[in-house]
């Protein structure tokens, strides 16, 4: 996330991370602050009931490298094969992703 800031020469006056995704929708439904994150989960309430509000960044940014890791002295299970196939197929299938 420090990378968006980065990209504009901004630095952040305060940085603290959430240890879960909901208990960061928490913290800023309640008012203690903003969060960044790269998914827009589902529904606009955090758990506790209270609103929350999703803007999308209006700057066109630089793609962003995708990882796929694995350790190769295992097996992948069957479910992770499937994943990994399809992951592939998806981003190979976007413009955007080709080129990586």
């Amino acid at each position: 996330m420090l990378d968006l800031f980065n990209i504009f020469g901004l630095v952040p006056e305060n940085v603290t991370r959430a240890h879960s995704f909901e208990f960061q929708r928490s913290l800023v439904a309640n008012g203690f602050g903003v969060a960044l994150t790269y998914t827009r989960p589902f529904g606009d309430r955090s758990y506790d009931g209270l609103p929350l509000v999703c803007r999308p960044i209006k700057q066109a940014l630089p793609p962003q490298r995708i990882v796929l890791a694995y350790d190769q002295r295992y097996p992948l299970t069957p479910a992770a094969e499937a994943f990994k196939a399809k992951a592939l197929e998806w981003f190979s299938e976007r413009q955007t992703f080709s080129s990586i």
